[in-house]
């Protein structure tokens, strides 16, 4: 994961679907307890197995609540099958923000100036 900057790994089921999730955190929190040698832990003792996800029509403002709320930085994205499509990080979802936030502060500079009627 280091290697490859990728905060998460998800775990799939049979199914296609998503059956859990494996962060950074998952893994710097069992390095105490395993003296360092990760060769004996298997992802499944260790991943998040309630895996929360998001739809592609999810609101960007709801991603972000929940983020927050259940304090998580990336959260898979399925199709309505419940198949896994991607990922979504927090970074997306700031940058997002960002830019939006961005385009309001030029649209209202450009209407107190004058250049939008």
């Amino acid at each position: 994961m280091n290697d490859l900057k990728i905060g998460c790994l998800v775990v799939m089921g049979e199914s296609g679907a998503p059956s859990g999730i494996i962060t950074e955190r998952d893994v710097l929190r069992i390095i105490p307890t395993s003296a360092n040698d990760l060769s004996n832990v298997k992802v499944g003792d260790v991943m998040t197995k309630s895996v929360i996800v998001c739809g592609l029509e999810d609101p960007i403002d709801e991603l972000r609540a929940i983020m927050k709320e259940r304090y998580v930085r990336q959260l898979p994205v399925v199709d309505d099958d419940g198949k896994l499509i991607g990922i979504v990080s927090l970074g997306d979802v700031s940058a997002h923000l960002i830019v939006a936030k961005g385009t309001k502060i030029k649209y209202m500079h450009d209407y107190i100036h004058g250049y939008v009627r």
